[in-house]
């Protein structure tokens, strides 16, 4: 009887500190979730790299990978230097294993090149975060459309 007792203590502590480490990763996702696409909105290229760990993976649709915190902000500045922004993402979930999270979500995304025609898009990411030093940041980013391609005029 004294073994169940302790057994049940032991798994009540290992539960209520898998939810507090699910919380964390959760919490704090989806406060750096906005704040990515408030950066991307104002164009601000170092700021969206300083999320992502030094040694981040970006997979953009139709490129190459991008490896490394200084090359993602260079991309980021490439594609936000073709027009004005409007990003919204929307985490769907966040699923959290120790200093591991991997977030679902979809955005709606709209990009206006100076006195052009708005491009809209719509799309899925998933997002691999990683816990360094206490803070979560991106490890790999993925993304792609829902819309279907578009042969070249």
């Amino acid at each position: 009887m004294k073994r169940i007792v302790i057994a049940i203590a032991v798994l009540t502590v290992a539960a209520c500190a898998t939810t507090a480490q699910t919380g964390d990763a959760e919490s704090n996702i989806r406060q750096n979730t906005p704040n990515f696409s408030a950066f991307v909105n104002r164009s601000d290229a170092a700021s969206i790299a300083n999320i992502y760990a030094e040694d981040a993976v970006f997979m953009a649709p139709n490129a190459p990978a991008t490896r490394g915190r200084s090359a993602i902000r260079q991309v980021w500045s490439g594609l936000l230097g073709s027009g004005r922004a409007d990003l919204t993402l929307t985490t769907d979930s966040v699923t959290q294993s120790g200093d591991l999270a991997v977030e679902v979500g979809h955005y709606q995304f709209g990009m206006t090149p100076a006195g052009g025609a708005t491009m809209r898009d719509t799309g899925k990411y998933v997002v691999v975060w990683k816990r360094i030093n206490g803070q979560w940041q991106i490890a790999d980013d993925i993304y792609n459309s829902d819309l279907p391609l578009t042969a070249p005029r």
